[in-house]
């Protein structure tokens, strides 16, 4: 790396990215693991794992949680707890795949507006 200002804004404006990110569990799919109300946090610059739960974003903007089982080029296969079942999704309804890291349980009643 040279020791320029550029690469110093560089590095410094990577160093900014938000890397793990948080989402509401808005689907009973995957009780009791993750339950409907909990928060899990999930991390964008990892890689998904076989075996691992995942955080799907599709392409109409829906979000939900599942267990990795298989992938290839065109599909995944998915697994949910409640029903217990599993599934293929074709890849090209889906926009994003992310590990999910932590699940936290939610504040039972909480006002989650703008006074976290």
């Amino acid at each position: 790396m040279h020791n320029d200002a550029r690469n110093f804004a560089e590095m410094d404006r990577q160093s900014m990215l938000p890397a793990v990110f948080v989402s509401r569990v808005v689907h009973a799919n995957m009780a009791p693991r993750h339950k409907q109300g909990h928060f899990v946090l999930f991390e964008k610059h990892e890689p998904v794992h076989l075996g691992g739960d995942i955080f799907v974003v599709l392409i109409d903007g829906t979000s939900i949680i599942w267990r990795l089982d298989g992938i290839s080029d065109t599909e995944l296969t998915v697994h949910s707890y409640a029903p217990e079942m599993t599934e293929t999704v074709p890849r090209r309804l889906i926009k994003e795949i992310y590990p999910v890291m932590w699940s936290v349980k939610g504040i039972e009643g909480a006002d989650l507006g703008t006074d976290l």
